[in-house]
């Protein structure tokens, strides 16, 4: 049970004086004792590990890290997996309540903040966590007995909640968790099926869905339900990334790329976002989508050798041989000691039919090693 009146509060916002506010509202209203504040999600994180809290009050947009991770780090934790939490936000935008609402948020506050407004907010959410139905009950049963590693116990709690509230999704979408992480993939999908029937914006459902069909190599059905997540809620960077690797395999190239655009959109590091799809589409084989995303790194952080080198061998393998030469060439002026650099240019300069520059460039591979098999064979094509 938490008492409203000596609760411990933490409130997480990057503006001080938003933090200010809201205690003053909590202490007008004799909601809450002790108060501590963070002014970045990384910072709100470890307040929670680090102290006793009761209730959390957090922005959902924070540097370093966004208030939803927060609440998905909440939600993930065996400790504190049910602390009632208030997202608090500046924005109206669809997407952005899609997103904190898949994390199973108790309260959702647009800013400007009213005494009235955050007040009946707070009050609601409290009496709703110390006044749990039968069925919240149940969950939280299953929730512990799946913390415990009892994934038995965990599916006969959801079950039960199940049938005291046949009509909600959040039971029936619980209880098909708790059977894909017993490997039991066919009840699994009848639950997350009846989950999207019952709510067709029940995102959660959707991407388990499609994280299910991968697992069974139905890449079709996988990319279909993936998708669907992603209109719903399409700010989830991992699904997007999912997705696009999804659609990647099944043939759908461009819409892949689309999907990938837009996740790259709504990353806060957007070129560390395009680091990592550029190692999926390599794999998959989309030489030509990875190239692009290089180009965008580079034009934002120039001077990278290891970029250029990649984006010049992506080049090459595209017989793109003139623009893998640009790149190359500027890789080798900044890591002039880089053999593998050298023997790549002299290989362009051959394509291109420029025996010469090729030439130069595996003498000075030779001079460094004079055992370069490699070399020697290439430098008998410049004859």
């Amino acid at each position: 049970m938490i008492d409203i009146n000596t609760m411990k509060v933490l409130i997480a916002d990057d503006m001080p004086g938003m933090c200010k506010s809201i205690r003053g509202i909590m202490k007008l209203l004799g909601y809450g004792r002790d108060f501590v504040f963070a002014n970045n999600g990384a910072q709100a994180w470890r307040k929670l590990e680090t102290e006793e809290v009761d209730l959390a009050i957090i922005d959902w947009n924070m540097p370093v890290m966004k208030g939803v991770d927060v609440l998905r780090n909440i939600r993930d934790d065996n400790g504190m997996w049910d602390m009632p939490v208030v997202m608090v936000t500046a924005e109206a935008d669809p997407e952005i309540v899609a997103e904190v609402a898949e994390t199973d948020i108790d309260a959702y506050l647009l800013k400007p903040l009213t005494v009235k407004s955050l007040g009946d907010r707070v009050a609601r959410v409290i009496h709703h966590h110390n006044n749990p139905t039968p069925t919240v009950q149940l969950l939280r049963h299953a929730r512990n007995f799946y913390n415990q590693g009892q994934l038995p116990e965990a599916i006969a709690a959801a079950r039960k909640a199940v049938e005291i509230d046949p009509g909600g999704a959040k039971p029936i979408r619980q209880l098909g968790f708790y059977y894909l992480k017993n490997n039991s993939l066919d009840e699994a999908e009848k639950c997350f099926l009846a989950a999207i029937k019952l709510n067709k914006l029940d995102v959660f459902s959707f991407n388990q869905l499609g994280e299910l069909y991968m697992q069974r190599q139905d890449f079709e059905n996988a990319a279909k339900f993936l998708d669907e997540a992603m209109k719903i809620s399409p700010r989830q960077l991992d699904r997007g990334i999912r997705l696009g690797t999804v659609l990647l395999q099944t043939g759908m190239r461009d819409k892949a790329r689309q999907t990938f655009d837009k996740t790259i959109s709504v990353s806060r590091e957007q070129n560390e976002t395009r680091e990592a799809i550029v190692d999926i589409c390599e794999k998959e084989g989309d030489i030509r989508y990875a190239a692009n995303l290089l180009m965008e790194i580079l034009q934002n952080t120039p001077g990278r050798p290891d970029l250029l080198v990649r984006l010049g061998l992506f080049l090459e393998e595209l017989g793109d041989n003139q623009e893998a030469v640009k790149r190359l060439t500027l890789a080798s002026d900044l890591d002039a000691k880089d053999p593998r650099i050298k023997m790549h240019l002299a290989r362009n300069y051959l394509a291109m039919k420029r025996p010469m520059w090729a030439e130069k460039y595996l003498n000075q591979v030779l001079k460094a090693d004079p055992e370069n098999e490699e070399a020697r064979e290439m430098l008998q094509q410049c004859l």
